[in-house]
């Protein structure tokens, strides 16, 4: 009889024990909801529907930026640089020189266009970066036109009707990212 009641209790207190086992189980499981993510599909109409995208460098191809970024949110824009002069010395030291200059001026030329007020340096590891208000996206079927203000106007080709690859006037590729 006494082993039968030792059974009895511990087949009970073992139920007691698994019953407040799967109790705190769900109460952790409740603690951790997760929210579904909204996915925002690639499509061009995202520029102009969208409050949030970020252009990031993929490829310079010939132009001597290592990075490059555009980050949209709202009607904020970031620009984020750093160009690197690269020297090509495959040419002779004449050309080579030549080859510098034309690449030289035309990341002034970029410098200028991206970043109205700021001042270049030579230093090829200084990263620029500048901020802009009122910015507006311009759609077209092949191309983009970013403005903002003050004094920022930025044209961007969509690669191969890419809604994810652009390019820049200098050829420098850019994936677009969007994000809600």
């Amino acid at each position: 009889m006494k082993i039968r009641m030792k059974k009895q209790f511990m087949i009970g207190a073992l139920g007691l024990l698994l019953i407040w086992l799967s109790g705190c189980q769900q109460t952790v499981e409740s603690e951790f909801v997760t929210q579904p993510v909204k996915e925002v599909l690639p499509t061009k109409e995202n520029l102009t529907t969208q409050q949030n995208f970020l252009l990031l460098q993929k490829d310079s191809q010939l132009f001597p930026q290592s990075q490059g970024v555009y980050d949209v949110v709202k009607d904020q824009l970031t620009i984020v640089k750093q160009y690197v002069p690269a020297l090509d010395t495959s040419k002779t030291r004449a050309n080579a020189v030549v080859i510098e200059q034309k690449k030289l001026e035309q990341v002034k030329q970029d410098f200028k266009r991206s970043f109205p007020g700021l001042i270049y340096e030579d230093d090829p590891y200084k990263v620029y970066e500048q901020k802009f208000t009122q910015t507006t996206v311009e759609l077209h079927p092949t191309y983009f036109i970013l403005r903002a203000q003050p004094d920022f106007e930025q044209k961007f080709q969509f690669v191969d009707e890419s809604d994810t690859k652009v390019t820049d006037e200098n050829g420098t590729i850019y994936e677009i990212q969007y994000s809600t």
